[in-house]
């Protein structure tokens, strides 16, 4: 009885719709709060990351596959550099799948995805590839584990590092709205339904 109080009085949402809640949402007691990050950590964070290695190979792949046969580059100090980098983003991909499962720290969590994200992020800047950067940008708001003020961050860095590449500025800030929207989306639903999880298992 007195372990269903105390579960009761840790179990709350969000406080009330604020901008605040929004884009920081917490729950009441920081108990609950740790609890919840490592429910996230053990059951969630696998699958988005799972998910993000995915789309990474099968963008490396894809990548290697132009170079390799269509020979899409002609310079060839590019082709190298970029054959390396899709190599290495194929490797650190694989081998983060074996350790996701015993990660349960979400600050760890978060470098394994910028690991994971950075070969991509230098083949930008590298051969200017403007489809990557809006597949980046998306990654980086949805699947990366990334804080969400680290995630607008990076975002920023990378559309003042892309600026001379002549990339479409009105449809790179539409990419970043849309990835902020399913950032803020995936966050509040996650959170939502482990509350409602904790609640049903009191009653």
């Amino acid at each position: 009885m007195r372990s269903n109080r105390c579960l009761q009085e840790n179990v709350g949402v969000v406080e009330s719709w604020s901008l605040k809640s929004l884009f920081c949402p917490k729950f009441e007691s920081t108990l609950n709060e740790k609890k919840y990050f490592l429910n996230f950590l053990k059951s969630v964070y696998p699958h988005e990351h799972r998910l993000l290695a995915l789309i990474l190979v099968v963008y490396s792949l894809i990548n290697l596959f132009e170079i390799l046969l269509l020979k899409c580059v002609e310079d060839v100090s590019i082709n190298l550099i970029s054959l390396t980098l899709l190599i290495l983003s194929l490797i650190l991909n694989l081998l983060s799948l074996l350790v996701i499962k015993h990660i349960r720290s979400y600050f760890l969590s978060n470098i394994i995805s910028l690991i994971c994200l950075c070969p991509l992020l230098i083949l930008i800047l590298i051969s200017g590839l403007k489809s990557a950067i809006y597949i980046f940008v998306i990654l980086i708001y949805t699947l990366s584990n990334v804080s969400f003020l680290l995630s607008i961050l990076i975002s920023l860095i990378v559309l003042i590092l892309t600026l001379n590449l002549e990339v479409n500025f009105v449809l790179l800030l539409i990419v970043n709205l849309i990835g902020i929207y399913l950032n803020r989306l995936l966050d509040v639903t996650i959170r939502s339904s482990y509350n409602q999880l904790c609640k049903s298992k009191l009653e």
